[in-house]
């Protein structure tokens, strides 16, 4: 089944629907920039930048989520091609590019992050598509299926077997973006509040402020990761305590997280239990 283009719906999507590239679109041109290996993508860094091709950021996969060690796409080496099997979900914007970054397991027998290759896919390289809905029922992402998927030896990205470094260094670039926009939402949503909750509403409200300024404070200190896993448990909490997209959390503008549903790639796993997301945090942060 090939991908039908969805309507850009949300506040991240607006990056989409005019000429303006998003962060995925800047981040692979500046791994174009300085990776070696990218001979196959001559001029695409200046289009990309230039917003007349995008590009996403395709590392979750359904049973691995975000973790890159527990990559599974793989990818096997005939002669001077690669051959790509496996599967990619939860892409940002997946459906409007025309590539996609993405890390395959190259050598099956090196332990967890080890063995993984970059390669730059071409969306029209035999890949084929499903679509993802958000939180609200709308187009929002992205599945991918590989199923003897052919690309080039100039496709890879950087050294065979290095693909970790590469992964480790577009997650932190793409995902400081979108952390700011997400932690500006947060910062203009107002908790729902009721009289008769027992003053659970303000105690949401406080939570809020506690997580944006705590956010704030660990983006600003160059520790994206953590600052992210602060505002989707913030997000999170405040979404199931709504029960509904009403009762929920709103923004003064009519485009906070309700509005615009969960995203679930900047998420991770969106619909994993709040305590997923504590958990990743401590660890993160080096508690017990």
């Amino acid at each position: 089944m090939r991908f039908r283009k969805p309507r850009a719906t949300g506040a991240y999507t607006r990056w989409m629907a005019r000429d303006t590239p998003g962060p995925a679109s800047l981040t692979v041109a500046a791994l174009l920039d300085d990776v070696e290996g990218a001979g196959a993508a001559d001029g695409l860094a200046e289009r990309l930048r230039a917003g007349g091709e995008r590009a996403a950021i395709a590392f979750a996969e359904p049973d691995a989520g975000s973790d890159l060690a527990a990559t599974r796409l793989n990818a096997v080496r005939e002669g001077d091609v690669w051959v790509l099997n496996g599967q990619k979900k939860y892409i940002v914007g997946g459906a409007d590019a025309g590539h996609l970054l993405v890390l395959a397991k190259t050598d099956i027998d090196a332990p967890g992050d080890r063995g993984l290759t970059a390669f730059l896919l071409p969306r029209d390289a035999g890949v084929t598509s499903q679509t993802i809905l958000d939180v609200l029922g709308r187009p929002a992402f992205d599945k991918i299926f590989l199923e003897d998927v052919r690309l080039p030896r100039s496709a890879r990205l950087g050294d065979e077997g290095r693909g970790w470094l590469i992964g480790e260094r577009a997650r932190e670039a793409w995902l400081t973006p979108v952390t700011a926009q997400r932690l500006a939402g947060l910062r203009a949503a107002r908790p729902a509040s009721r009289v008769d909750d027992g003053g659970a509403s303000r105690a949401r409200a406080a939570d809020v402020a506690t997580a944006v300024e705590v956010a704030a404070g660990l983006l600003a200190a160059g520790r994206t990761r953590q600052a992210h896993l602060v505002v989707v448990a913030a997000e999170q909490r405040l979404w199931c305590a709504g029960g509904s997209a009403t009762g929920g959390l709103r923004s003064a503008d009519g485009d906070g997280p309700v509005e615009r549903g969960v995203d679930a790639q900047a998420a991770g796993v969106a619909h994993a239990p709040l305590d997923v997301h504590r958990n990743a945090l401590a660890h993160d942060l080096g508690l017990p």
